[in-house]
């Protein structure tokens, strides 16, 4: 696992952390949080209890985050950032070839659902300013790289851009529906739609 110094920004944490016990100290904190989310859901959380699970006095807590809204940001934040590092990687391998659309989102769904804790978060965290932030970051991240991704479309690179960080969003949004969804089999009908509807402005495009 990468250290939480490489993870964790500014936008959750009171204190970042410096020194190698610090981020094991955070570390331990996120891992005690997903612990108690997979077991008992994210309502039933508060801080004590995160500090509890973790083994720690609530004051060492609250020295690293204000509440638990903060901890489960920080732990969308790695959730986030370890998926934008793999899809990076992967576009980053058929950089001018053809993509398979379809393939590429259903793992990044996958890799989404199967991330500890996230689905049990997400719907909390969609209204707080913290996460919208983490999103759009994503999407500027993901837009980038997808723009060189793009450029067998051979379209003017002001254009390419655009187009990527519109498809970002745009995917981000149906991501963010499927995993709300309870119903597993809705869910992966709303990851169908997605992959149809990515194809066909990657038919679209490469036609312009």
């Amino acid at each position: 696992m990468t250290d939480c110094i490489d993870i964790l920004e500014d936008t959750s944490l009171r204190v970042r952390p410096q020194q190698k016990r610090a981020r094991e100290r955070v570390d331990r904190i996120l891992a005690a949080t997903t612990t108690l989310l997979e077991r008992d859901g994210a309502e039933s959380i508060n801080m004590l209890a995160i500090a509890r699970e973790a083994g720690m006095p609530a004051a060492t807590l609250y020295h690293y985050f204000e509440n638990r809204t903060a901890v489960f940001v920080a732990l969308a934040e790695r959730t986030i950032r370890d998926v934008d590092s793999a899809l990076s990687q992967q576009l980053a391998l058929v950089q001018g070839h053809e993509q398979d659309w379809g393939n590429l989102l259903q793992g990044l769904y996958e890799a989404y659902r199967m991330a500890p804790g996230y689905r049990k978060i997400l719907p909390l965290l969609r209204a707080t300013p913290g996460l919208k932030e983490l999103l759009d970051e994503s999407n500027r991240r993901s837009a980038v790289v997808l723009t060189e991704a793009l450029q067998h479309f051979h379209l003017p690179q002001a254009r390419l851009a655009r187009i990527a960080l519109m498809v970002s969003e745009a995917v981000q949004c149906f991501l963010d529906m499927a995993l709300c969804e309870d119903d597993e089999e809705e869910a992966q009908a709303y990851v169908e739609e997605m992959q149809i509807m990515v194809q066909a402005l990657s038919v679209h495009y490469q036609k312009a």
